[in-house]
């Protein structure tokens, strides 16, 4: 009877951990985590200067390269305006806010703001949701 016993309670166990339902308040974990776990899109769109391009370009380049290495980058794109030679754009996903975050913080990260600071002209940024 106790084998019986066990083995309900380990087939319930099993099961709400694939449901990810928490033992203790038997709340869906994936409910509580899905925000923490949405990927972060970003397009930015940065106006450099007239006369900077060259210089801005190189910066950009310096920072995809080593942002694509991060581990929750999962895309990291740099694009030029095709009918403004002044404009790029950066098409980011990042695996989450977290990792998003941790990028805002890298030394790679901040060394382009601050180099990029006097040819910067503007720089509009949009959070984006996927909807489908």
């Amino acid at each position: 009877m106790k084998a019986k016993y066990l083995i309900t309670f380990i087939m319930i166990a099993v099961i709400n951990l694939l449901w990810g339902i928490d033992a203790k308040t038997n709340e869906l974990t994936t409910q509580k985590n899905s925000k923490q776990m949405e990927t972060i899109t970003l397009v930015a769109s940065i106006t450099t200067k007239k006369g900077s391009e060259v210089q801005m370009l190189e910066l950009l380049k310096q920072l995809v390269v080593k942002s694509r290495k991060e581990k929750g980058c999962i895309r990291y794109d740099l694009h030029l305006s095709v009918e403004k030679s002044n404009v790029f754009v950066m098409y980011e996903i990042w695996k989450s806010q977290e990792a998003l975050n941790k990028h805002m913080q890298t030394v790679h990260f901040i060394g382009y703001k601050e180099n990029s600071k006097e040819i910067l002209e503007s720089l509009d940024v949009l959070k984006l949701k996927k909807l489908d």
